[in-house]
């Protein structure tokens, strides 16, 4: 399944016994999702479209591909997509109307935060099997005095700014895809 919220661990394992959030079973990995789906298109001028966001997005997507930051609202091309004052632009890829693609674009966390925080007063937390994409800011940020961090296994794509941030960490397994 996919989740497009923020998680924030707030309660730690025991050595040995950590707090595991990931994949149980067989199928494909859960994912967190930054991204919000964006509605709404109205024409503002040719094949460029716009839609108003409550958030300021980093990255907008067109069916699941990345679209190219625009200099302008009136001067996108094909592929790309520009934000200003609460509006989202797009021209996408064919230059249609963007209501018959899925049309994303990263939105959580809001403000220079991750999709998963680790507070730096947790420890023992594993977390393993999971796909972390499309984060506006840090994929999986663990504060410093956090320890005993486990990250295994995780497939990270379209973080805006850092997939996995372990500054100052002590005691942390990081293993990833």
């Amino acid at each position: 399944g996919k989740w497009r919220e923020q998680l924030i661990v707030s309660s730690s394992g025991l050595m040995g016994s950590p707090i595991t959030i990931g994949a149980y079973g067989t199928g494909a990995a859960p994912i967190i999702d930054g991204s919000k789906t964006v509605t709404g298109w109205t024409v503002y001028s040719g094949s460029i479209y716009r839609a108003a966001v409550a958030y300021a997005p980093r990255v907008a997507f067109e069916d699941g591909a990345p679209l190219a930051l625009g200099t302008s609202a009136g001067a996108l091309t094909a592929g790309q997509y520009f934000y200003s004052s609460g509006t989202l632009y797009v021209e996408t890829t064919a230059g249609d109307n963007p209501s018959g693609h899925t049309m994303e674009a990263t939105s959580i966390p809001a403000t220079y935060m991750s999709l998963i925080q680790i507070s730096g007063c947790i420890s023992y937390v594993t977390i393993q099997n999971l796909t972390i994409q499309r984060s506006n800011w840090e994929g999986v940020y663990i504060y410093p005095g956090a320890a005993g961090i486990t990250i295994q296994n995780d497939t990270f794509t379209y973080n805006t700014n850092n997939d996995l941030d372990t500054t100052s960490v002590s005691g942390e397994t990081v293993s990833s895809t």
